[in-house]
Parts: structure tokens; sequence; C-alpha cells
């Protein structure tokens, strides 16, 4: 197997080269051409593509940032590697999950290891590589080339398995008596109030006012948190316009709205892939009644109309949110950000350094 890095020059090259291998690769919903583009086309970087072929065929792809990080008031420098992201906070937000190289799934494995020892034994200066949100499995993979990594960030990876649930009571029967009473109240109390309907954007007219709408109403609950709102990020907001206006067909994303009477009380965003739907972000009214769940009853349609449309995998992705893992069959995933090092002076004084941080706690995640 050779593998080789090089800087982006041929977008178009790149295209048809990721757009092959991803029909051939385990089809992972971050790493589509769709959301590969739009951050090439909206966030100022010249990637380095990594490049592996084995008898001539493109077997594995991947595109890392390099960064320099003045440290230490300015007075040393340390050099990062990120995959698929930029190691910039706002350049970022968009926050990649289940992150890894695009791999063909006959040789997964040895593409991956050999990736991993090229950045190890090739790329002459690096002092840290960062991988994340990813897997854990992923993580041990790298592990097992780079070291043990200290862990940035990690997460709850929450998902519904549908793949044994025929219809929408089998799945309630599954969840807790509190929960599923929950979900029936507040079906039944909102449907007092008239026609209860979930309805996707398929126009461009529809598409512009849900996402407007969607924007308002996660800026309204996240603007003044620590986590903030993506919306106030300008290239948080075109990177996901191109998702979406670009996406014609829905079949990679869609924007679904919760509507009463035809007035939307919440609006939820949807990565999908041919066999399995992700639950993205948010925006949603507080309703009067405290009784009515608003967050509660949009999922369980949305997993119902997933059931009906012969979708496997109901993902509401990394974060520690309650109503996440109440509504899940499946809890036991773990996403980390972590950073691999070096080993060098650098770090071995850098790791003293961060000792004295040692009882901090983790960073954790919050997103709906």
């Amino acid at each position: 197997m050779l593998v080789n890095h090089y800087y982006l020059t041929n977008k178009i090259e790149l295209q048809q080269k990721w757009t092959k291998l991803y029909a051939g690769s385990n089809r992972n919903v971050f790493l589509d051409w769709r959301w590969m583009d739009a951050w090439l086309n909206t966030v100022p970087i010249n990637p380095i593509i990594l490049e592996a072929t084995y008898q001539e065929e493109c077997v594995g792809l991947g595109l890392m940032c390099s960064k320099t990080q003045r440290i230490c008031f300015g007075l040393m420098s340390i050099k990062q590697l990120w995959l698929h992201k930029c190691g910039n906070e706002k350049l970022d937000q968009m926050w990649i999950e289940h992150n890894d190289f695009l791999l063909h799934s006959q040789y997964e494995k040895e593409t991956r290891v050999a990736f991993i020892n090229h950045i190890k034994n090739t790329f002459a200066a690096w002092d840290e590589f960062y991988l994340g949100m990813s897997s854990k499995s992923i993580v041990n993979a790298f592990e097992s080339v780079l070291g043990k990594p200290r862990v940035v960030i990690t997460a709850s990876d929450f998902e519904v398995d549908l793949n044994s649930i025929d219809n929408i009571e089998s799945y309630l029967g599954l969840l807790s008596k509190n929960t599923r009473s929950q979900i029936v109240r507040s079906k039944k109390l909102l449907s007092k109030e008239g026609d209860i309907n979930l309805r996707l954007a398929q126009t461009e007219q529809d598409k512009n006012v849900f996402f407007t709408e969607l924007c308002k109403l996660h800026q309204k609950k996240w603007r003044h948190t620590a986590t903030g709102s993506g919306f106030d990020n300008r290239v948080f907001v075109e990177f996901h316009k191109q998702i979406i206006f670009g996406d014609i067909d829905n079949r990679y994303s869609g924007i679904y709205s919760l509507e009463i009477n035809d007035k939307p009380l919440a609006f939820i965003y949807l990565l999908k892939n041919h066999d399995s739907w992700y639950f993205y972000l948010s925006g949603m009214e507080t309703h009067s009644d405290n009784k009515i769940k608003i967050g509660l009853l949009t999922h369980t349609l949305l997993i119902q109309l997933a059931l009906n449309n012969g979708i496997k995998t109901y993902s509401f992705l990394a974060g520690d949110a309650r109503y996440k893992k109440s509504m899940s069959n499946n809890s036991d995933g773990i996403q980390e950000l972590v950073c691999y090092l070096k080993p060098s002076k650098l770090n071995y004084f850098l790791q003293k350094l961060r000792h004295l941080k040692s009882l901090l706690p983790l960073q954790h995640i919050s997103r709906e």
C-alpha cells in the first residue's frame, strides 16, 4: 500500500476521487462529499490531502490542516495537525462527529494504520495531532500507533436502533414509563389545540423560511450561554446554507417543522445517509403548558417517520442532554476529541504544566 500527502490544488479531481471512494466505504454521514465540499467552500484553508492507493486504486483519503499555536505568553510554539478540522473555534463550530479517514470498506483497518504510521513517521514537524469527535473504537485505533492521547472533550453518543422495532408503539414500549407517559400526554394535550403536522421543507422558499426561523429560535436559547449559538457565526451559517440549499432532493439533509394548525412550534435539522438519520440541531418554542414536551413529541414523530422510511438508526449524536438518554435504546457509545502527542522535550514540559490543571473537569458539549 502506497501513502502520500500533498496540498490541495485540484478540487474537481479531489471530488471525483472522494465520491468514488465514498461509494465503496461505510458511508459515514460526516465524510460525505457534501459536508466536505461545504467545508472547503466556506473555511479559508488549503488542506493537506492524505491519499492511500492499493493496486493503483484509491482506498483512503483524508484532509488535514496544520496550525502553529503560540503558548506561554508567546515564548514557545507548538505545531498541530487536525483531521477535517482547522484548530480554530469559530471555523470548527460546524462540529464534525464520527471523524475518521475516508476508507474503502474492504481495506479499512490496514489503510487507517498505514495513514497513522505515515503521520507518525513521515510528517517531519508536528507536536500534536488532534482527532475528533470520534468514537472510542477509532480513538483506540489511533492510540495503538500514536500512544495514549490526552482527552480534550468527551460526550455520550445516544441513538435509537430501529432494526428490531416494527412501529412507533413498539418503540414507545421500550421507553421508561415516565418518558412514555410524557410523550403520550404531550400529544394528547397538543391535539386539543388543533391538527398536529410534521412538515419537511422541500422547496427553496420553504427552506428559506424554516432556516430563518430555526436560526432565530436557536439564537434565542443559546446566544447568552457559554456554548453560544452557531448562527451568530457567519462561517457556520454559510456552511449550512450550502448543505441545505445545495441538497435539492433532501437526500442528505432535512429541516422539519412541528406545526399546530399550520403554526410552527419546533424545527429540527437532520443529516441523512442511506439507512440512518442524525439529529444535528433544533430550535423550539416553549409551550405555555409545561406538561407539553415539544422536543420529546417532535423526536417521536420523526422516529415514526424514520420507521416508515425503512431507516435503521436515529442518532442523537454526541451530547449529555437527559432527553437523549431517555429516548435512546443504545446508550453505550462515547465520542471524544483527543490530542496525540509526539514524544519530545517540549511535550514532556507541556505535560507537566497540564498536570497542574488535572483536577479540572473535562469539557462537555451541549447542543440541541
